[in-house]
């Protein structure tokens, strides 16, 4: 293996090496989230080890190196916090305190504005156009000047486990200059985000189908975040916290892989397709259950006392509802977000129709020809015939 295909594979072992220390640091300092943070760590790891596939495999795409640098940095950062918190309550002065307190009051935010630049520089490495290059660069400012505000802020305003070693900030100028930056670090955010939007617009092919597998975990990652919040303070807690909001974000960096990678790349219209269909189908079956549940307990109930008769037949109506509900539904969602492959279908079809009734061959050339301009818009269509041994023509 060359030289320079090692360097992502030595940023990912540092990566989950801090990772690892950090965890034990959390752990002696007593957190009772623990296995809720190591799992959330398990999916930053996966970040930074999709970002060395990219980095050693696509030597110039720069997405590969950003993957890689954001667990970094978020993972020095939680090391330093976690370090902090048992210096403080050590008996004896500990080293390097006031590095890990400023360490850990910094690196969140060029961990976040890594994030934005890769917004911008998805799925080829480089800026979608020149016009461009004032956003990155207004994002890299914005991001330097939250980094050095927090690193100089004033105890009584310090974020963390203790005060800042290098507040020198008058403190009220901290609440004006925090809002200021982070309106712009926010503004930036969302010309990044618009930005991926636009080169969706203009790419074609390969470029169009990568952003496609991003934006669809990006989707499924946005659905689960409230999903989060309203599960907060009930039974489903735990669940939310320790497997679905994971498992979702665990889909980024995964989709990110497979899209630069191109493993399977054109299978993401099949999988947002059959993810449309049977979410929908598992939306509109479970209302039917439901409802079927709750209608046949009222009806049944002063005969049989409702229960388990109404379950068994709202179960069975379910069943013998799955498959045409499913073709349905398919069919809207053809019709309604894949038109041109329904219209393919629908020309397909009547094409067959056509031909076994129909032995001209003059006919049938019109036909296939029609049917081949309606579907694929080719600059030009051609039909070539041959003869066969009797004299007559086929194709």
């Amino acid at each position: 293996m060359k030289s320079w295909r090692l360097l992502p594979w030595a940023a990912f072992a540092l990566t989950a090496g801090f990772a690892a220390v950090g965890y034990g640091l959390l752990a002696a300092n007593g957190a009772p989230d623990l296995a809720e943070q190591i799992i959330l760590g398990s999916v930053f790891i996966a970040y930074a080890l999709v970002g060395a596939l990219i980095a050693s495999l696509r030597r110039g795409n720069r997405i590969g190196w950003i993957l890689i640098a954001i667990p970094a940095l978020t993972g020095v950062g939680f090391t330093a916090e976690q370090y902090a918190v048992y210096a403080s309550s050590a008996s004896a002065p500990m080293p390097a305190e006031e590095l890990a307190v400023l360490l850990a009051n910094t690196l969140w935010f060029p961990a976040l504005g890594l994030l934005a630049l890769g917004l911008l520089l998805y799925p080829t490495g480089s800026l979608a156009s020149e016009r461009w290059r004032p956003v990155a660069w207004l994002l890299g400012a914005s991001i330097l000047a939250l980094s050095l505000l927090f690193a100089l802020t004033p105890p009584a305003e310090a974020e963390g486990p203790y005060a800042n070693p290098l507040a020198v900030l008058p403190p009220g100028a901290v609440p004006v200059l925090e809002a200021t930056f982070t309106l712009v670090c926010l503004v930036t955010l969302v010309l990044a985000a618009g930005s991926l939007l636009v080169r969706l617009r203009h790419a074609r092919g390969v470029e169009r189908q990568q952003i496609k597998w991003f934006l669809a975990a990006a989707t499924l990652f946005g659905v689960t975040i409230p999903i989060s919040l309203v599960s907060e303070g009930t039974a489903l807690e735990p669940i939310a916290s320790t497997l679905i909001f994971p498992a979702a974000l665990a889909t980024l960096p995964v989709a990110i892989g497979v899209a630069i990678l191109r493993y399977r790349l054109f299978d993401i219209d099949l999988l947002i397709n059959r993810t449309l269909v049977y979410g929908a189908l598992t939306v509109v079956l479970g209302g039917v259950y439901a409802a079927a549940v709750l209608l046949l307990q009222g009806l049944l109930r002063p005969v049989t006392g409702g229960g388990t008769l109404a379950v068994a037949a709202s179960t069975l109506a379910v069943a013998a509802l799955f498959q045409p509900a499913r073709r349905r539904i398919q069919r809207f969602v053809d019709r309604r977000f894949y038109r041109s492959r329904y219209d393919l279908a629908r020309t397909v079809e009547a094409f067959s129709l056509r031909l076994r009734s129909d032995l001209s061959v003059e006919s049938l050339t019109g036909e296939l020809t029609a049917a081949a301009d309606h579907t694929m818009r080719p600059a030009s269509v051609s039909v070539w015939l041959r003869r066969n041994d009797s004299g007559t023509m086929g194709a």
